[in-house]
């Protein structure tokens, strides 16, 4: 049985030593990672296409390497909400007009790993400290993540289309 396999049944290990990089989009350094972020995301997701306004908007990717092997671990996409106050459910949706936020998709890690969300969370957390933003908005369907994020700092602030919406004020 191979590590993955292992790691599904619940055997997971901690996250080795990391980096985490922020990524702009679109960058040549986008560019050159794409590959290997779809990759994770359709192991992660196999059902759902990999969250799509990267074709339209700019965002923050933030990605977690190991320091040995440059094995990438998890990453997730950080939105300014900003770029997406055209939507006309955006206040339904958590967006706050006279706030500076960022709305948080696309979070994947691989499973044989635990840990990996409140690393991401931190990172994205001081992410978005550096550029002034203060909160960081989510949509979450299933009760065992809305759990964890709970963990994390992050509060339900409303719903949305059978999801909830969640926040954390920073």
């Amino acid at each position: 049985m191979d590590r993955d396999a292992v790691a599904v049944l619940g055997e997971r290990r901690p996250v080795p030593p990391h980096v985490i990089e922020s990524v702009q989009y679109p960058s040549d350094r986008y560019t050159q990672i794409e590959p290997k972020l779809v990759a994770l995301y359709a192991d992660v997701e196999p059902n759902e296409e990999m969250f799509n306004p990267l074709d339209k908007l700019q965002c923050t990717v933030q990605v977690l390497w190991s320091t040995a092997g440059n094995e990438l671990i998890a990453f997730d996409v950080l939105t300014d909400t900003v770029l997406l106050s055209d939507d006309v459910d955006f206040a339904a949706k958590g967006g706050l007009i006279d706030r500076k936020g960022l709305f948080l998709t696309s979070l994947a890690g691989k499973r044989k790993y635990k840990g990996i969300a409140p690393l991401m969370i931190a990172a994205n957390v001081e992410e978005a400290k550096k550029r002034g933003f203060d909160h960081i908005l989510l949509h979450v369907s299933v009760d065992k993540v809305q759990t964890l994020y709970a963990s994390l700092g992050f509060r339900v602030v409303g719903s949305y289309d059978g999801m909830r919406i969640m926040r954390i004020d920073i």
